[in-house]
């Protein structure tokens, strides 16, 4: 590879590690806390992406941050509803967001919080199936079972994890 292709390969990935902003809460003595976010805004204008209602053009950007924030350990933050008055808007990019796994959501204004904290906790549905999910594995590995069927479901290790996760943040929130 011809050494300044290599150079503006470098420079590209350079930008495009960078886009993604970590923030980092400190105390005097350590790290306590770090998210990486999705600077959606930031973005579009360094990329000359044009800004549509559906977030398409936003959809690799924001699954990069998730599967970037999982591979470091930290939480993936959403972007920010700009449309911040459209009660309809912030709960739709709130669903889309959880669903893409991100564990929170930025807000820019008050009347944002409880939507964001209402989508991004669990529900109590969820925490119930996460729970007979638990249960259910429980009961099965001391048979020596591995896999088993619940509601019609196969359930394995990659579900179990994914209930004990989801209890673990109902914990966290105070729902569990």
């Amino acid at each position: 590879m011809p050494k300044r292709l290599q150079s503006q390969i470098q420079e590209l990935m350079h930008w495009f590690v960078s886009w993604p902003h970590t923030i980092q809460f400190t105390t005097m003595e350590k790290i306590t806390h770090a998210v990486m976010t999705v600077a959606a805004e930031d973005y579009c204008a360094d990329t000359n992406v044009l800004r549509t209602p559906s977030r398409l053009e936003l959809l690799y950007a924001r699954q990069s941050v998730v599967v970037a924030a999982v591979a470091h350990g930290i939480q993936a933050i959403d972007l920010v509803c700009v449309d911040y008055k459209n009660g309809k808007v912030l709960e739709e990019e709130c669903v889309e967001g959880r669903q893409f796994g991100f564990t929170g959501k930025q807000a820019i204004h008050p009347s944002q919080i409880e939507m964001i904290h209402k989508v991004f906790s669990p529900s109590k549905l969820e925490i119930e199936k996460a729970s007979r999910v638990l249960e259910g594995y429980k009961a099965h590995s001391e048979l020596g079972k591995g896999a088993f069927s619940l509601d019609g479901k196969m359930i394995d290790m990659p579900v179990v994890k994914a209930a004990q996760k989801m209890l673990d943040r109902a914990r966290f929130c105070g729902l569990a």
